[in-house]
């Protein structure tokens, strides 16, 4: 019989198939999820807390406790928002332990800056443009937490506001007002 994980020429299975598979003890399926979901998690754990070192370590928390715990998960409907809100339940908790801040604001900020810059924009950089992401960069990393959070996911993830309120559990209404005070700040701070 052909195993649909390892064979090339058969479709990838699908995130439920993939679930289902994974609760039945498959390392191939657990391995396939994993690769399947890790950048994703990463990039959006990245808008919560940009140190790289707590979001790897969550997210390898998340798959442990998926696979110890893998006799006992129930279906699931929305695997990838299921894995997203689990991931970012992860990372407030390793916050919530390790409170030690990065060692310097220079480190804190360059790993800010590497997040904002897209491809094009290191092509075509210029020393104005530099300055301007500098400030915003710093004046975005001063905003309060959630929302922060929530201008991350909509302006940098392109994720719908319906996304943000789901992952945030939030109310819609609730991630307006985070998304709206936050530009009014950044346009206050900015002059």
């Amino acid at each position: 019989m052909i195993n649909p994980i390892q064979s090339t020429s058969m479709k990838k299975p699908g995130d439920q198939k993939l679930w289902d598979q994974v609760r039945n003890d498959s390392k191939e399926a657990f391995e396939c999820l994993y690769n399947k979901y890790f950048p994703e998690l990463f990039r959006y754990g990245m808008t919560i807390h940009p140190h790289k070192e707590l979001i790897g370590d969550a997210i390898q928390e998340l798959f442990i406790d998926l696979w110890s715990y893998r006799y006992n998960l129930s279906k699931i409907h929305q695997l990838k928002f299921y894995l997203l809100s689990s991931l970012r339940s992860k990372i407030f908790t390793l916050i919530s332990k390790d409170n030690k801040k990065l060692s310097t604001e220079m480190e804190y900020l360059n790993q800010t800056i590497q997040y904002l810059d897209s491809t094009e924009d290191k092509l075509i950089r210029d020393d104005q443009k530099k300055l301007k992401r500098n400030q915003l960069a710093l004046l975005i990393n001063d905003l309060p937490l959630q929302q922060r959070e929530a201008i991350m996911l909509i302006f940098f993830e392109g994720r719908s506001y319906e996304e943000t309120s789901s992952l945030m559990s939030k109310s819609i209404q609730n991630v307006y007002t985070l998304v709206s005070r936050g530009i009014a700040t950044l346009r206050k701070r900015l002059g």
